[in-house]
């Protein structure tokens, strides 16, 4: 069974990193690293098809909305680098930036290309890349179209779905009190606990009881389950994997489907050497009968003494009255033969005859005569249930 694992990034690699699995959408087993080199381990717990989702610190990205953006994705992006450009204030050179559509809406992340390389180069070390790498308030749930606030060890994180932003507690005083002017405490999501005195955002101060590791990688597990994230792994970062690796998730089916494969096979060639030893078997008794029979011819083939015998009558070979046979019940349809006997001293067949209507075994016998085959009733026929059964005699002049 694949399932998603998260990991909690801090600002570097030197930092702790919290993570938790899930399985069917539910969080089964959560823990902390000291930092990335303690990622090993974490290497292990990987299967083939589960997906990583690595959550970035949302104080490293910045997000800005774009109303009607071009439907081009070049001119997107390029529109994008213009707004960046002006609103940050500095060369875009050393810029990460990712265009992405949430509803109706274009949306522009960005970060520095040094936090990336970072993150890269050591997950490259760790021997493996996560799925998706996402900022931390685009992960977080949206209820009911509410806002939702998250307070976690000394910052805070804001989310509106289509946008947001991550500062520390120090700084929250000074922006929540604007971005949620026009907002009532009763239309926002809160989680986690700001403190006991609030470090300065006294009017959410007290109002949850701070969250467990699981249960905060819960929350972001829950958000992003609920409609995609915006993944940083694109352009130049983005994933190229090889086509081997896209059938990872197969390859248990697959060696299920080779061993059933090889089963059969050892069964069919079982099947095989059996049959064959039964063939060795009734080759040999029939050998043995034959030579027992005919002691005279005791070294012959059985199969070329037995047609050599049969066609050796003066009159007529066997299989020529057999040939006529046939072709006269080909021509008569309604007349089925259930039980045919040779006698070779007398050179002539005795058929246990049956038909619906007597008229039909008149029908038979007349196609027999046409073909120079004499045929004779041997007892008269009788009613069995709704048919005519009786014995003929079939032979040559």
């Amino acid at each position: 069974m694949t399932g998603s694992y998260f990991l909690l990034l801090g600002w570097s690699p030197d930092d702790s990193i919290r993570w938790a699995s899930t399985r069917d959408g539910a969080v089964t087993e959560s823990g902390q690293y000291k930092n990335a080199e303690d990622l090993l381990s974490f290497r292990a717990l990987l299967t083939d098809g589960d997906k990583v989702v690595a959550i970035l610190p949302g104080e490293q990205v910045v997000s800005r909305l774009i109303a009607s953006p071009p439907r081009n994705v070049h001119k997107f992006l390029a529109a994008a680098k213009y707004l960046l450009e002006d609103n940050l204030g500095e060369s875009l050179d050393e810029i990460h930036i990712v265009t992405s559509m949430m509803g109706k809406k274009g949306v522009v992340v960005a970060t520095k290309d040094c936090v990336m390389e970072r993150w890269i180069q050591t997950f490259k070390h760790l021997d493996f890349m996560p799925d998706v790498i996402a900022p931390d308030y685009f992960c977080l749930p949206i209820n009911d179209g509410k806002p939702t606030l998250l307070f976690d060890e000394g910052r805070i994180s804001v989310g509106f779905g289509d946008h947001g932003f991550s500062i520390e507690n120090n700084l929250a005083k000074r922006v929540l009190p604007l971005t949620f002017a026009k907002v009532s405490l009763d239309d926002i999501n809160v989680f986690g606990s700001c403190g006991p005195n609030g470090e300065g955002v006294e009017w959410v101060a007290g109002m949850k009881e701070p969250l467990t590791t699981m249960e905060l990688l819960a929350l972001y597990a829950r958000g992003i389950h609920q409609s995609p994230t915006v993944n940083l792994l694109q352009g130049k970062y983005k994933t190229r994997r090889s086509w081997s690796d896209g059938l990872a998730v197969w390859r248990r089916a697959g060696a299920l489907v080779a061993s059933l494969l090889v089963l059969f096979l050892a069964w069919f060639v079982a099947d095989g050497v059996r049959d064959l030893r039964v063939a060795a078997t009734l080759e040999s008794r029939a050998t043995a009968l034959h030579a027992k029979t005919f002691p005279d011819a005791a070294i012959d083939d059985p199969r070329a003494h037995a047609r050599t015998l049969l066609a050796a009558d003066r009159r007529m070979s066997f299989v020529m009255l057999s040939t006529l046979a046939t072709e006269a019940i080909a021509e008569a349809k309604h007349v089925r033969i259930e039980r045919l006997r040779y006698d070779r001293s007398r050179g002539q067949f005795v058929m246990s005859v049956r038909s619906s209507q007597d008229n039909h075994i008149e029908t038979f016998r007349e196609a027999l005569l046409a073909r120079g085959v004499t045929a004779v009733d041997s007892g008269g026929y009788r009613r069995a249930g709704e048919d005519w059964v009786g014995d003929m005699v079939v032979r040559l002049p």
